[in-house]
């Protein structure tokens, strides 16, 4: 079963950071996880939310910038990489770009990369395929083997395009329920929708998506995603996220039928499927 660094090593250094992805391929996380934005001057940068926000760097710096609700894509490169992330351990780190980050394959080839393309659902097409190609051409330029890159996405029109522009790369469909279905309920800050399994199961098989990586409690209270993505007769991997909590994922890798997991703890999840296999 594989094991997924979600944003690096969350627990130990700042998320999305280059000293945070370090550290994890130094501790054997050689699959990482990240998330990456296009700013206005056309730089891929390596972080997670869609605005610049207080949750990340120090909001002292986020005012004196005047970056205050600005999304990420507003904001220039110049102005991004002056902040410096406010986890207790990483203090001193900024965000990274995303050819800075593959750069680490050359100390550590046995990496893997997770990249999950982040879009404002308020954009275009045309801007959507200006995002993608920018983020192409950095990993092309970064002569990593493609075996070494896999692209996730929520958005399918973005995956549509991944396929269209460079067919050869693995990409990963993102599931996380149906908007308009009636929420559950709110827990750990995930919204739990209705999921529809057949419509996965036409977007997977119309992008020949390699992976499917539905959100674990709906793989948990939903079963019936079974009757398309039973183990052994899937076309396509199946992964999970954010699995943190240690009940989680040993259930999982005691049913085993997933084959990958994606958590912000991988040295413990790392251990747990050792213990199993």
């Amino acid at each position: 079963m594989k094991v997924v660094g979600h944003r690096g090593v969350k627990l130990l250094e700042a998320e999305n950071s280059l000293v945070g992805f370090e550290r994890a391929l130094s501790l054997g996380v050689d699959r990482l996880e990240l998330d990456v934005h296009l700013t206005s001057d056309g730089q891929v940068v390596v972080v997670h939310d869609e605005f610049v926000s207080e949750r990340l760097f120090d909001w002292a710096q986020i005012k004196e910038l005047g970056l205050m609700r600005q999304s990420v894509s507003q904001v220039s490169w110049q102005d991004l990489k002056s902040l410096k992330y406010s986890h207790k351990k990483s203090k001193t780190e900024n965000v990274s770009l995303l050819t800075d980050v593959l750069k680490l394959s050359l100390k550590y080839p046995k990496a893997e990369w997770h990249i999950e393309v982040k879009y404002n659902e308020e954009g275009n097409s045309f801007q959507r395929l200006e995002l993608v190609r920018a983020i192409l051409d950095v990993v092309e330029c970064s002569s990593l083997d493609r075996s070494a890159v896999i692209f996730y996405s929520f958005d399918v029109e973005i995956l549509r395009v991944i396929r269209r522009e460079k067919p050869n790369y693995r990409i990963n469909f993102l599931y996380e329920g149906e908007e308009g279905f009636w929420s559950l309920t709110r827990l750990f800050g995930f919204e739990v929708r209705l999921p529809d399994w057949e419509y996965c199961h036409k977007v997977v098989e119309e992008l020949q998506a390699d992976v499917f990586a539905p959100h674990y409690l709906l793989l948990k209270w939903f079963v019936g995603w079974r009757k398309f993505f039973k183990k052994g007769q899937r076309r396509c991997e199946m992964y999970t996220w954010t699995v943190n909590f240690s009940k989680s994922y040993h259930y999982l890798i005691e049913q085993d039928e997933v084959d990958g997991i994606i958590t912000d703890d991988p040295l413990s999840v790392q251990k747990a499927v050792k213990s199993y296999f």
